[in-house]
């Protein structure tokens, strides 16, 4: 308080904001606390009768006050006033007190400077606002009203805040503060956060925390790091106004294609599963592979010969064990050399040890000798067997016989007998069975092959195949003619 009697004017010792004061205003009128003091953590009432004072223990904030050093006594400057600028002493020899010519920072004030000097006005206070003389002849003092911005000011902000009007720190890494002046974090702004003060999301990552990420928007363009939506569109095969959902026939978290479901149904965009089951062909939880003896991009490719028990490879469709007998090939769909067609028959006898055509069967060099046919597989006509080999017996003229067995269908020739004609007739032997048997014992045909009668002659006839009378036969004979 001004020391006179007369005069009810306060002084502000204080600029606009003080963090953690302890003292501040003083001793001030009850009246004047309650229009411009505010915020104020403890207020006691100091213990005096005579006194309606009030004692301030902290004050934070002070409505209005945009200059507030007057003139105060040296020691008060030095136990409550921080940041001065530039302090000068008054140029009066019986005057401990200080002339302050810079103040920290002060805001929007409508009350404040009471009575200030004009020279000093003129030097130091910009932005007045509106600015009235005093109207007393005897006083060259101007009465400010209100003042935005006092010249050299320093205003310190609490840790966590920056600039002229504190401004909160960006997110800055390790738990440091930004800078009070610039709001720069001088380690680096924490995961998921970008920019020059740390405030903005990285690219990729949206939301209050920056820890949501961003859909699949178009390559080259990011989301909204408030919404996450993307503007320009989704990447193939998503949806959605932040492009997070899979479109129909896709699934999952990389919205990968659908099986193949039945009936032209979408699978689950979850699970992929298919409603309805599978398309012919298809099988799995997906419907995605190839049921078993199938392969290919659209499972219509049949398997080849692989190995009994075994299957192919449901996409290349080749046998990783091997082939069945007579097939080759990594698909087991080539006959060997020496088969041919579709199930590999073995070719037929082709000439000088060459091999038929795989498709055709067909000798190139045509048949060895013995064999005949368009495939070499068919004895020449009067042969037969497996080598053909073996000649046929004596068939009816103008037939053949069978050329597995050798039989003749149609029945012998004459003289000949037996399944494949190739035995004479009872009682006929000799080249073609021309020759009629002898007078062999007991009626019995002589030897088919020799002639010969194997069991003796009848009486009254001698010799190996019994075509001679005996000389007691001839005896008997000549007696009986006489």
């Amino acid at each position: 308080m001004e020391h006179s009697a007369t005069s009810p004017r306060v002084y502000v010792l204080t600029v606009v904001r003080i963090i953690g004061m302890d003292y501040c205003v003083q001793y001030v009128k009850m009246d004047f606390m309650d229009r411009h003091v505010k915020n104020v953590g403890t207020v006691g009432m100091e213990h005096s009768a005579t006194s309606p004072r009030v004692y301030v223990q902290k004050v934070v904030w002070i409505i209005g006050m945009d200059y507030c050093v007057q003139y105060v006594k040296k020691d008060f400057m030095d136990k409550h006033v921080k940041n001065v600028g530039t302090v000068g002493m008054e140029d009066s020899a019986t005057s401990p007190r200080v002339n302050v010519q810079t103040v920290v920072w002060i805001i929007g004030m409508d009350y404040c400077v009471q009575y200030v000097k004009k020279d000093f006005m003129d030097k130091h206070v910009k932005n007045v606002g509106t600015v009235g003389m005093e109207h007393s002849a005897t006083s060259p003092r101007v009465y400010v009203q209100t003042v935005v911005w006092i010249i050299g000011m320093d205003y310190l902000c609490k840790e966590g805040f920056y600039g002229q009007t504190c401004e909160e720190c960006g997110h800055c890494r390790n738990g440091t503060f930004c800078n009070i002046t610039t709001g720069v974090c001088p380690d680096g702004c924490m995961d998921n956060w970008d920019g020059l003060l740390c405030v903005d999301c990285s690219d990729g990552m949206y939301g209050h925390h920056c820890n949501d990420e961003c859909g699949h928007c178009l390559p080259g363009t990011l989301c909204d790091k408030s919404t996450g939506v993307c503007p320009k569109g989704c990447k193939e095969n998503w949806t959605g106004p932040k492009c997070d959902v899979c479109k129909e026939g896709f699934y999952g978290q990389t919205c990968e294609i659908c099986g193949h479901c039945r009936n032209g149904t979408f699978c689950n965009i979850t699970t992929g599963t298919c409603p309805d089951g599978c398309m012919d062909n298809w099988d799995g939880l997906l419907c995605a592979v190839c049921l078993d003896g199938l392969y290919g991009h659209h499972c219509n490719d049949e398997c080849g010969h692989c190995l009994p028990r075994t299957l192919c490879d449901k996409s290349t469709g080749v046998c990783p064990k091997g082939c069945k007998e007579n097939w080759t090939g990594p698909k087991c769909d080539v006959c060997k050399e020496g088969f041919y067609g579709q199930t590999c028959e073995i070719c037929g006898h082709c000439s000088n040890g060459t091999f038929c055509n795989i498709t055709t069967g067909v000798c190139p060099g045509g048949c060895m000798d013995n064999w005949d046919g368009l495939l070499c597989e068919v004895c020449w006509n009067g042969k037969y067997g497996h080598h053909c080999n073996d000649e046929c017996g004596h068939c009816l003229i103008g037939t053949l016989c069978d050329k597995s067995t050798g039989v003749c269908p149609k029945g012998c020739k004459e003289n000949w007998t037996g399944p494949k004609c190739d035995e004479c007739q009872d009682y006929k032997y000799g080249p073609n069975c021309a020759f009629d048997c002898g007078h062999c014992k007991d009626d019995k045909p002589c030897s088919k092959v020799s002639g010969k009668c194997e069991a003796g002659c009848v009486t009254g006839w001698a010799g190996l195949f019994c075509l001679k009378e005996s000389s007691s036969a001839k005896e008997l004979n000549a007696g009986l003619f006489k």
